[in-house]
């Protein structure tokens, strides 16, 4: 940019917007390289600051310039809440995997199961005891139950279970975990906006627009349940035929979140007005 145009005889007369466009786009320049290019020299920045001191100008310039600072710390706290979101992700997947081979081997053993009573006990009667007795010592243990698709699983000691299964506990947990963490990149991607709109300018750089928008997509496929997180869906299915509890889950809200995960992360009025208030209140410090 510098090499065809002459900044220091542009900046004369400048509108203020373009002469914060220009020294936003150095700094996000500077940023992307680690200080190692830049899109004016000391010469031209001098140059415009000059005249937007002639003009008055310097007070919108500072405004312009806090509110810089807190969209480029907003973007580090973004990808903060992204890794969290990940994290809980990870976890997530890792229950539901662990459930997926807790299924496997629950056929599995059921067959050695079977196979070694068989071939033990000739007599059904004492053929279906020894099962029972093999299916307590390698089936009923807490870490098996503990990755059963619904809590508690229906036990042998217990075959009428008096209360209703209600989905994985752990699944529970660690699913609202993940739609909380969402909703937190959800309110500070709004805090993000909100800043450019006091601003008046997208003083983004094409890095961050880029990484947020990656950021984005990745969560959209998480409020789709696809993939691994399909499983999920299917609590749906066994709420509305009513096969398992609905009421006093341990996590209150997770039936209606999985009905409707874009709902449960859009911010309530209340919210979105703390986010703003968070803003005017960082921007409201003299040393910022």
């Amino acid at each position: 940019m510098t090499k065809n145009l002459n900044i220091k005889k542009l900046a004369v007369g400048m509108s203020l917007q373009d002469k914060a466009k220009l020294l936003f786009a150095d700094r996000n320049k500077k940023a992307d390289t680690a200080g190692l290019e830049r899109l004016l020299t000391p010469e031209e920045e001098e140059a415009i600051i000059k005249d937007a001191q002639k003009n008055n100008q310097i007070a919108e310039l500072n405004r312009l310039s806090r509110l810089f600072n807190v969209a480029s710390l907003l973007t580090l706290d973004i990808q903060t809440a992204y890794l969290s979101f990940s994290s809980a992700l990870w976890k997530l997947h890792g229950i539901i995997m662990a459930m997926s081979v807790k299924s496997r081997a629950d056929d599995i053993i059921g067959q050695m199961i079977y196979d070694l009573a068989t071939s033990k006990e000739k007599d059904e009667k004492k053929r279906d005891e020894l099962s029972k007795e093999l299916e307590k010592k390698y089936r009923n243990t807490e870490v098996f139950k503990m990755y059963d698709h619904f809590t508690p699983a229906y036990s042998l000691d217990e075959p009428k279970v008096k209360t209703a299964p209600e989905p994985n506990i752990y699944l529970q947990l660690t699913f609202i975990n993940a739609v909380e963490r969402l909703k937190d990149f959800r309110r500070i991607i709004y805090q993000l906006n909100y800043v450019v709109k006091l601003a008046g300018i997208d003083f983004l750089g094409d890095k961050e627009k880029k990484k947020i928008k990656e950021y984005e997509k990745e969560l959209e496929d998480f409020i789709k349940l696809d993939g691994l997180l399909g499983v999920i869906r299917l609590y749906r299915a066994f709420a509305d035929k009513k096969l398992m509890r609905t009421a006093n889950l341990t996590q209150p809200t997770f039936l209606d979140v999985i009905k409707d995960i874009e709902k449960a992360i859009q911010l309530t009025h209340e919210e979105i007005q703390k986010a703003e208030a968070q803003i005017e209140g960082v921007l409201a410090k003299a040393d910022f």
